[in-house]
This record gives structure tokens, C-alpha cells and sequence, in this order.
């Protein structure tokens, strides 16, 4: 049959029509004629969506053309031709969010039984929900920007801050998640409505800070409050978990706790690895408490390669080329503490505003008084309150001073230093005797 070569459902529509249309008017309109016409009506449209070779294409634009068809050959035809097709294109989801959604309005609008509706959702949603996933894709600058990615966003990994903008949401947004949601609680599908919610909160611990808030955020936004429509909730307690694992998922991914306040010259460690002895040796110095400045004897590879770990971090590294291997000076310098208390504080801002938008009271409703509690906020924020009290007595070196004066390669000294003597790793570090390692204690570097 040559309709069958056409891949798109719609097209296929109107080709049955025109064929149709053209029969009548060559036949007339005799009751015979009629009864004939509408066999084969019904049989071509029982054949529409029939395949070849698996070629048959389904856009946004075809749902409605199937529900138009439901309405019209009835819900053996639903079941038998339309059911099967929306169910091997769940995948799609811009054809299956605009199929339910049209179900739903077909529902509304008394062209199709409540419970034959009820009975497709159900189906077609089991299908979508299981293989869903959550999340924010980045397809191209072209795209318009999500209104919370405009935002700058700090993303933090716990070294440095950098500004981000998300580009495109996948196809299942917020605004198609919100529309399955509020069509199952009209629907009082409750079943669906906890499958909904037990996805997205599966989802929500490992969500990134880009789904947050290009989907999972714009979601909690749009939904409805219990509190304020308990009579017509299908299912309230779905909402109070998706709003508090939502959030606190949030909390914990974007705003972190505060960072710990030192108690000296300690900074965040930087090495690849434990496996690592030049490494190791890094981290012991910028874990050690008093010491500001330390030399390490190195080759190029791995002079290169404790440099690297020291980018975007409050230490500085010069190479004295005086004799070989080079010594790499490495100081700390800077408020690394400071500024990122101060990125931690912007986070907790982002967060803040974000809550308002949702509604506090809102969120009361759903979650009680202690609502800041039961996301996780008021701890985080109250560690921070403690964490931020009292500023650490760095001296020069929390001005972002750091150490001045030259480096006097021959002695192993520093002038001009701050804080107590410098550690100097003459040796080549892992290097000749592999029984060689060095131990910082409070005043000195112990080799053994």
C-alpha cells in the first residue's frame, strides 16, 4: 500500500483524507456508497500507522492528530492502532508530553471518556517514567539562557570559584515535568503522581548544580501547594518529599558547608595522589600550621609537575637556577580562607533568593516552621555564623602579602620571611635512597 511509504503519521492523515474526499465525489453520496467508504475510512486508518522497515517518523505535531483520529474512530482504535504507536516513541519526549497533555484537554473537554484517558495515561506514563532521566544538557550558545543560569554561579570544587552560564535544557523541561504532574492530579492518579516524584527524587542527591537549576528548581516552583489545595491534592505527601529532597539536595551540592576556619598557615591540599611522593610532601607543607615557605629540589618533569597542582591556589613558586636539580620555592601567600568564605556567603545568597522564589510560605506549609532546618539550611547556616566570628591572625601573609626578600640558594636560607624558620628539602625529593621521606614537625623537617 503506497501510504505506508509515507514515514509521517500526519501526512498519512491527509492522504487517507484526500483519498477519501476524492471517492465520495466520484461515487455520490448513496447510502450504500457511504457505508462502503466509511469500511475503507476505517480500515486505512486502522492501517496508518503500520511500518515499513521501521521508517515511520512522530513529531509534536502528530499527537494531535492521533487524538483527533481516537475521537473519531473510537477506543477499540485508540487501544488497538494509537496506544501501541505512542508507546514505541516514548523516548520522544516533546511527542509524548504533547500526546498526554492533548489527552488530558480531550478529557476536559468531554471528547474522550475520563477513564479511557485515565487508562492511556497510566500505560504510556509507566513506560516514560521508568527509562526518565533528569537532567540538564548543554547543547549550544545559540540556545536562549534558562532564566536561573543567567545568574552568575559560583562552582565550587573546592580550590577556586569560576562563573558559569548553562546553555539549553534537554527535551523534558521543568514546564513539561510541571505539566505531567498537575494532568495526573486532575486526573487523581495518585499512583503516577508518587512514580513522578520517586524519579526525581532519586535523581536529586547526584544532580549537579546546572540541573538544579535549568529543571529541578523551575519544577518545585511550579507545583502546587498542598496547603493551599488539600481538597483537590491527589497525593500531598509526594510533593513533601520531592520539596525536601529537592532542596536539601540543593543545599548540600550548591552551598556546601562553610569552609572550615585554619587555625594557621594551613591550606587546602593540592596532590594528585598518596601515591605521589612529591605530592605527599606538598600537602604536608600546606597542611603544616607554620610554615611559610618551603624548597623543593626537583626535576624539570617534576618541578613542572608540582606547579601544576599549585595552579589557581594561594601559593606562589619561583625556580633559582643556581645549580641542579633547580629549587622550586613554593610560599603561601594571599587570604585563601577569607575569599572563600566570602564565595561561600554569594552561594548562600544564590540559595536564599532561590528559596523566595519558591515561597516561604510555601515551603512552611509543605515542610512546617523548622522548614529551614529540615532542608538542611539552618545548620549550614549556623556553621557558618561560627565559622565567620572571628577573623584568623594571619599578619602580612592574610593581607595577601605573602614572604619577600631573596632567596639565598647557597645557604638555604630565606630572608625576610614570615613566620618561623623555613623548611628546606635539599634532597631530591623520592628520589636516590627510596628509604629517604620527610616528616614535618613543628619546627623542623626531619629526613629518614
Amino acid at each position: 500500500m503506497a501510504i505506508l511509504r509515507i514515514p509521517n503519521i500526519s501526512e498519512r492523515m491527509r492522504a487517507v483524507e484526500l483519498f477519501i474526499s476524492s471517492y465520495r465525489g466520484a461515487t455520490g453520496s448513496t447510502a450504500a456508497t457511504m457505508h462502503n467508504m466509511q469500511d475503507i475510512e476505517r480500515e486505512m486508518a486502522m492501517s496508518m500507522t503500520a511500518t515499513e522497515s521501521e521508517t515511520i517518523v512522530v513529531t509534536a505535531a502528530d499527537a494531535q492528530t492521533l487524538i483527533q483520529s481516537s475521537k473519531e474512530y473510537g477506543e477499540k482504535y485508540t487501544f488497538q492502532v494509537v496506544l501501541p504507536l505512542v508507546k514505541k516513541h516514548t523516548s520522544n519526549i516533546e511527542f509524548i508530553v504533547a500526546f498526554l497533555t492533548g489527552l488530558f484537554r480531550a478529557s476536559e473537554a468531554d471528547k474522550l471518556r475520563l477513564e479511557i484517558v485515565q487508562n492511556l495515561f497510566q500505560d504510556i506514563l509507566g513506560d516514560v517514567i521508568s527509562d526518565l532521566q533528569i537532567q540538564y544538557r548543554e547543547v549550544g550558545h545559540e540556545q536562549l539562557l534558562n532564566e536561573y543560569a543567567k545568574r552568575r554561579r559560583f562552582d565550587y570544587n573546592g580550590h577556586v570559584s569560576q562563573a558559569a552560564e548553562d546553555q539549553s535544557p534537554r527535551a523534558m523541561t521543568a514546564e513539561k515535568l510541571a505539566s505531567l504532574f498537575h494532568s495526573c492530579e486532575k486526573l487523581g492518579l495518585s499512583r503516577e503522581i508518587d512514580q513522578l516524584a520517586d524519579k526525581i527524587i532519586s535523581h536529586a542527591p547526584n544532580a549537579n548544580t546546572v540541573t538544579f537549576e535549568g529543571v529541578l528548581l523551575p519544577l518545585i516552583k511550579q507545583l502546587p501547594p498542598p496547603v493551599e489545595r488539600a481538597s483537590k491534592i491527589a497525593n500531598p505527601h509526594s510533593y513533601t518529599r520531592l520539596f525536601r529532597t529537592v532542596l536539601s539536595s540543593y543545599i548540600n551540592t550548591y552551598v556546601q558547608p562553610a569552609p572550615k576556619k585554619p587555625t594557621g598557615l594551613e591550606r587546602q591540599p593540592r596532590g594528585c595522589s598518596l601515591y605521589c611522593d612529591d605530592c605527599v610532601k606538598l600537602d604536608a607543607f600546606l597542611n603544616n600550621q607554620q610554615r611559610a615557605q618551603v624548597h623543593f629540589s626537583l626535576n624539570g618533569k617534576r618541578r613542572d609537575h608540582i606547579e601544576e597542582r599549585l595552579r589557581q591556589s594561594y601559593c606562589s613558586t619561583e625556580t633559582i637556577k643556581r645549580r641542579t636539580p633547580y629549587t622550586l620555592v613554593v610560599k603561601k601567600t594571599g587570604m585563601e580562607w577569607e575569599n572563600a568564605m566570602k564565595e561561600w556567603k554569594q552561594r548562600c545568597e544564590v540559595a536564599w533568593k532561590t528559596v523566595e522564589e519558591i515561597g516561604i510560605e510555601k515551603l512552611r506549609g509543605l515542610l512546617g516552621e523548622g522548614w529551614e532546618d529540615v532542608v538542611g539550611l539552618g545548620g549550614i547556616m549556623q556553621d557558618g555564623r561560627e565559622e565567620s566570628g572571628e577573623r584568623c591572625p594571619f599578619g602580612n601573609l592574610a593581607q595577601g602579602k605573602g614572604t619577600s626578600g631573596a632567596v639565598e640558594t647557597g645557604a638555604n636560607k630565606v630572608a625576610g620571611h614570615v613566620g618561623p624558620e623555613i623548611i628546606d628539602l635539599d634532597c631530591e625529593l623520592g628520589g636516590g635512597d627510596p628509604a629517604l621521606k620527610g616528616v614535618l614537625t613543628n619546627n623542623t623537617m626531619l629526613l629518614f
